[in-house]
């Protein structure tokens, strides 16, 4: 749970969230197998790409949904 803690707080230092940021916030989540808070920030995006599919596809995988 400390993980996750320190993302989120990470997430809230960055003052403009690029597509990378984005990204690595998601992926942090999916390794701490927070599917749902990934989700979260999957949907509030502005813009995803290919890396971005991919990491929460394999992350809906690795979580045999």
């Amino acid at each position: 749970m400390e993980v996750t803690k320190q993302i989120s707080r990470s997430c809230h230092k960055v003052p403009r969230r690029d597509i990378v940021s984005w990204n690595s916030m998601i992926d942090g989540y999916k390794k701490c197998g927070k599917m749902e808070i990934a989700y979260e920030f999957f949907k509030d995006m502005p813009t995803k790409n290919v890396i971005t599919w991919t990491t929460m596809i394999s992350g809906y995988d690795g979580a045999g949904m």
